[in-house]
């Protein structure tokens, strides 16, 4: 159980140093461009070796990063011995920390599926605007009704019903059967 605790504290201590010596103290023009951050630091239970994992900001240039870290560790380890308390400083081994990239790559098919259902529920939303706008005249029920009372005028005095068997009674003029008269 100590070896627990002192192995995570000297992980958490490589992983503070290594940073400040990667931004304020590594001269290399390889690692002066990039954004670099220590996401982790494992260190194994014999204490030996220690693996350290960054990210970029630009991930495109992981393997020039890898190989200025690489060209730094000397210069690394001596100012890592004056900065940690240790009587033998693990093995450094620099890997580039892809579960960073696995979220972003994520959260964004999961921003991409959100937009897409937003898209869906929203074109279902006008769909259903539309369908009840329109809805008067697909339904046919609704459409006759419509143009029964929009069509024909009432007459003052009158109901419907009057009007319909007043129009039933008499024949509508047809021009064709007042020559036969003649």
């Amino acid at each position: 159980m100590p070896h627990a605790f002192r192995r995570s504290r000297l992980e958490k201590q490589l992983a503070q140093r290594l940073s400040e010596i990667i931004i304020f103290e590594i001269d290399d023009i390889h690692l002066k461009d990039e954004i670099i951050s220590i996401t982790r630091v494992e260190v194994t239970k014999d204490f030996f070796k220690a693996s350290v994992y960054f990210t970029l900001l630009n991930h495109n240039n992981k393997n020039r990063v890898i190989k200025a870290l690489y060209r730094a560790l000397p210069y690394t380890y001596s100012l890592l011995i004056k900065r940690i308390r240790i009587r033998k400083l693990p093995e450094l081994k620099f890997f580039y920390d892809q579960t960073t990239d696995l979220e972003r790559e994520t959260s964004e098919h999961t921003f991409r599926m959100q937009k897409t259902r937003q898209a869906i529920e929203q074109t279902a939303d006008l769909r259903a605007e539309l369908t009840a706008a329109a809805g008067d005249f697909a339904d046919p029920s609704i459409a006759d009704v419509t143009h029964k009372h929009s069509a024909k005028p009432l007459l003052p005095d009158t109901d419907e019903e009057s009007t319909a068997e007043t129009s039933k009674k008499s024949p509508p003029f047809n021009p064709a059967s007042n020559k036969d008269d003649l």
